[in-house]
């Protein structure tokens, strides 16, 4: 990966959080790497602010939804280029920076080649009966902790991948470490790695816009 300050780098371009452990922030970069190399030169890196608008204004025009953004972003719709322009998409702790994560999927598959893939490393939350509670107490503790401040966590990503049309192909679920300790970073232990492709239609009623704008996220 390089020295300390070439880590440190890109940490700070991909918008990880200072408040993140050490260790959660090395083995984010060291798999987001691994993503990098194995994947296709003309590739779509959602680590980049710009790319995750580029996904916004893709999601707009598949689907008419009222077009949401980070802070800061530019309020003017930008070129979107034309559809399965990319033949990789690769999401590193940056599918949390959507508040409406349907409609993200949405704009990826607009972007994404119809033979590409879909390259994810994101948390994810508790499976079963205890998805609700870990959500509600997650949107709780995002308010005021440095670690997942603005961030959208617990959230089942890959059903809500599956639901947006995407077959995914593999799939390694793991716990990150020494994220016990402190308990800001209790939201981020659980992780999974994946790939997936595009294979159908979203399932009706899944719909993207169905999910609720977080407060941070401005109207453009």
């Amino acid at each position: 990966m390089g020295g300390t300050s070439d880590t440190a780098t890109v940490a700070a371009a991909l918008e990880l959080p200072d408040a993140w452990p050490a260790e959660l922030v090395m083995t984010v970069l060291e798999r987001r790497h691994s993503l990098v190399g194995d994947a296709a030169r003309q590739l779509l890196d959602l680590g980049d602010p710009a790319s995750r608008a580029l996904v916004r204004d893709a999601a707009f025009l598949a689907t008419g939804v009222v077009r949401l953004g980070e802070p800061g972003e530019d309020a003017v719709l930008g070129a979107v280029p034309q559809p399965g322009s990319f033949p990789t998409v690769i999401s590193a702790a940056a599918l949390v920076h959507f508040a409406d994560l349907p409609l993200a999927l949405r704009g990826i598959s607009y972007l994404l080649h119809p033979e590409g893939e879909l390259h994810m490393l994101e948390p994810i939350g508790q499976p079963g009966a205890l998805h609700l509670l870990t959500a509600s107490a997650t949107a709780g503790l995002s308010r005021w902790m440095p670690g997942i401040r603005g961030l959208h966590l617990a959230r089942d990503v890959p059903a809500a991948v599956r639901a947006e049309g995407f077959t995914i192909s593999a799939i390694e679920r793991f716990t990150m470490p020494t994220t016990a300790w402190p308990p800001t970073a209790w939201p981020l232990r659980r992780w999974m790695q994946a790939t997936a492709t595009i294979s159908r239609a979203p399932i009706a009623g899944s719909s993207a816009g169905s999910s609720a704008s977080s407060p941070e996220e401005g109207q453009r």
